[in-house]
């Protein structure tokens, strides 16, 4: 192996640098704008007046109970970039915990477990 190949390898796909976890982060914002700009904002909001401080639930609970109140994505995988900007954004923290899946789609794998923090004025950012 040459000094390049080796070099390219390191950095990965298309030769960037980028570290694998800010390409994550922003491909999880690319998901984000492109569900819509009010989608976030309408599953923190909900989030901020369905749900207690100190309550525990899974990012499952957050998605069902919000489905069932019309809240939908046009690309599913929002959901998981929504979840994880409230972890991001210390607003669900996890509890070391994990839980049994209660979507059939969902049940291969446990789930984890959050508590919800003090809700306050900037819960929507």
């Amino acid at each position: 192996m040459s000094i390049s190949d080796d070099a390219h390898r390191r950095r990965g796909r298309g030769g960037s640098p980028e570290a694998p976890a800010s390409r994550r982060d922003r491909k999880l914002r690319l998901v984000l704008n492109n569900a819509g700009p009010s989608f976030s904002t309408r599953v923190r909001a909900y989030v901020r007046d369905n749900f207690s401080p100190g309550e525990f639930v899974t990012g499952e609970d957050i998605r069902l109970a919000a489905q069932r109140a019309g809240i939908r994505p046009h690309v599913y995988n929002a959901w998981g970039a929504v979840i994880g900007g409230l972890v991001k954004s210390k607003k669900l923290v996890y509890t070391g915990h994990l839980a049994a899946p209660k979507d059939l789609p969902s049940n291969a794998s446990e789930t984890k477990v959050y508590q919800v923090r003090v809700i306050t004025a900037d819960f929507l950012r």
